[in-house]
């Protein structure tokens, strides 16, 4: 049987864009099934729900109403005054804020639902980093370490990077440690070492569908794939910090996405991963994966890709990932930037709004000729 995996990006704020499209896929197809959710950062929030919401389709409107109402009160505990204090000293703090908000606001969603995800048929995967170990920390249900761990040694990608997994029951903290964005958050603590956002190496877990045999995948991005111009100056260390950070890891995304196209094109046109030898690891462990994946004779006579990613992205910037609280006119974003002298007593937060694109960047997807959403929705 073919697998769907939900693939969700990080990008903070932007993550109400993810949970917009995923209720709105859902709108038009209620009795969509899928098999796999991984989520890095963000989209490490959404993929329980998404998880969830394979049987328990009430767990949209939870999401939706998670995102719509969240605001950074609810996200970030400022370390700013101990900065200051400190700073004068010598010792920093690790981060300017902390997730102890967070982490309050997850508990009270999401404890009593652990086991239930744990004995879930939905495979979960939500990846941190250990900045110690320099290692891909995953959580995820243990069913699924060795058949990730065979993957990663037989691509190769096993003497590239360290992999470590974390009990399923620490799920909560796993997913606190892949929402910390290095610098401006403090890394979350796991003895003696520190964990920080699962984007530094996988800002959207591709690798991790395909080790879970995914034959499609619907890849969430809260930002277009394209990096966008910011007609600003950036103010201060941190913020200079989260942008450099945002495009490092926009950067290693492409990377990601480019070597799955490749290995595509190289696998349609027949091409071994023996020819390759070990030249381009990361396009070998794509190759492997669709050779392992594809039928030994397809009843067409051609090769087919073991996996489909399709992306699902903004068309235009939706703003910055640390903007929980602002607002803006309705029909934002495809209106542009706001006009700060604008009548404001018409605006919307800006996080029902990322929501609202979400949802109407899906019908439009879904109204392009030959719309290549509408083909993987409609085959499923």
């Amino acid at each position: 049987m073919s697998k769907l995996s939900w693939v969700f990006s990080g990008g903070g704020a932007k993550g109400a864009f993810g949970a917009g499209v995923f209720q709105r896929i859902l709108h038009h197809y209620p009795t969509l099934d899928w098999q796999i959710v991984t989520g890095t950062s963000t989209g490490s929030l959404i993929a329980p729900f998404a998880a969830l919401a394979a049987t328990d389709r009430s767990k949209v409107d939870t999401l939706v109403s998670l995102y719509g109402n969240i605001r950074k009160k609810d996200v970030f505990k400022s370390n700013l005054k101990l900065f200051k204090l400190i700073a004068a000293i010598v010792d920093l703090p690790e981060g300017i804020v902390s997730l102890k908000p967070l982490r309050k606001l997850l508990r009270r969603e999401l404890d009593v639902e652990l086991a239930a995800l744990n004995a879930s048929a939905i495979d979960l995967v939500v990846p941190a980093v250990n900045l110690q170990m320099a290692a891909l920390v995953l959580c995820t249900q243990e069913r699924n370490r060795q058949a990730i761990t065979d993957w990663y040694g037989n691509q190769q990608l096993g003497s590239l990077m360290a992999l470590e997994f974390w009990p399923f029951e620490e799920l909560i903290e796993a997913m606190l440690a892949s929402s910390a964005v290095p610098l401006g958050t403090e890394p979350i603590r796991r003895g003696e070492f520190q964990y920080v956002d699962g984007g530094v190496f996988d800002k959207a877990p591709l690798r991790e569908a395909l080790a879970l045999g995914a034959s499609e995948a619907l890849v969430v991005m809260m930002s277009p794939t394209r990096p966008s111009p910011k007609d600003k100056r950036f103010k201060n260390f941190v913020e200079v910090g989260l942008r450099a950070v945002d495009l490092l890891q926009d950067e290693v995304l492409r990377g990601d996405i480019d070597n799955l196209r490749l290995a595509q094109s190289l696998h349609h046109k027949g091409i071994a991963v023996e020819q390759l030898g070990e030249a381009a690891p990361e396009v070998c462990a794509y190759m492997s994966a669709m050779e392992n994946a594809a039928p030994a004779s397809a009843a067409d006579g051609q090769s087919h890709p073991g996996m489909r990613p399709l992306i699902i992205e903004p068309a235009v910037s939706i703003g910055s990932g640390d903007d929980f609280d602002s607002t803006v006119p309705p029909g934002w974003p495809e209106s542009g930037a706001p006009d700060p002298n604008r009548d404001a007593s018409t605006d919307i937060p800006i996080m029902q709004a990322r929501i609202a694109y979400g949802q109407r960047r899906v019908d439009a997807l879904l109204a392009e000729p030959g719309s290549a959403l509408k083909a993987l929705l409609d085959s499923r």
